[in-house]
């Protein structure tokens, strides 16, 4: 670890400098930044890391602690790993909980999965962030730029994704799962990846506006979705915040490689 913290209540992380081994098999910074068990409030701004092979940022169990991670630079060098998902920022709660998780103005390179969220309710930002993945040949599990699963009424906007020229069906944009009331919109931009926004299960009153996907295979996928609880269409004509105002744009090369885009 660069820095680790368990059973401290709260910290303020701020303008350090992490780097990592970023030659051969041996990998000395494994986490940059770990905090576990640290139920109150957290500032993670302005750090420079460079070659966590694992995570970046790793945020897991603080119960109904407030994390505001802003403006942190997380660059990768080294080959991204077949035997694990490399990640920027994870959050994650063992239950949901109603906290705010502030992630905004990140820039993260070489990851396979960029920011990770699962279990905040009420309180997920994730705005502004500007993140290049890929998933490596042989790869575990998938590939994303944002993921969230059960946080409810999460907003994701004014983020920058960048699949890095992988348009199979393991790279997703964003990727949300089972999450209530969800906002995408207001001018993400994704681009090279096989789903630009990926929604898994019932989302209910969720919402897809005003984000822009260039160059992937498809543009938005609803997948497993009950009749009558399909998610970001739910909704009626009178509510201001319909579906609408998105923008497709196909490959920019040979018109005759657009047919298998949808």
């Amino acid at each position: 670890y660069g820095i680790a913290l368990t059973d401290y209540y709260s910290s303020n992380i701020m303008k350090n400098i992490f780097v990592g081994n970023a030659t051969g098999s041996s990998y000395d910074m494994r986490k940059a930044i770990f905090i576990d068990g640290c139920p109150q409030t957290h500032f993670i701004t302005f750090n420079e890391i460079e070659n966590a092979h694992e995570y970046g940022i790793y945020c897991n169990d603080n119960e109904s602690g407030d994390f505001y991670i802003r403006s942190n630079e997380i660059i990768n060098t080294p080959s991204l790993s077949t035997s694990l998902v490399r990640t920027g920022i994870f959050y994650d709660l063992n239950a949901p909980e109603t906290t705010d998780v502030v992630i905004t103005g990140n820039t993260i390179e070489n990851v396979q999965c960029g920011i990770f969220a699962r279990h905040v309710q009420n309180g997920l930002q994730i705005s502004t962030n500007i993140i290049d993945f890929k998933f490596p040949t042989g790869g575990l599990d998938i590939a994303s730029g944002i993921s969230i699963e059960d946080c409810y009424f999460a907003k994701l906007d004014l983020n920058i994704l960048d699949g890095h020229g992988a348009t199979s069906s393991s790279t997703l944009g964003i990727r949300i799962e089972a999450s209530e009331g969800f906002r995408c919109y207001f001018a993400n931009d994704i681009s090279n990846c096989g789903y630009g926004i990926y929604c898994d299960q019932d989302s209910p009153d969720g919402n897809i506006v005003c984000n822009t996907i260039t160059n992937c295979t498809r543009g938005v996928c609803f997948n497993d979705i009950d009749d009558g609880n399909i998610g970001p269409i739910q909704g009626n004509f009178s509510s201001p915040f319909l579906p609408s105002d998105n923008k497709w744009y196909p490959s920019t090369g040979d018109p005759s490689t657009w047919g298998n885009r949808t």
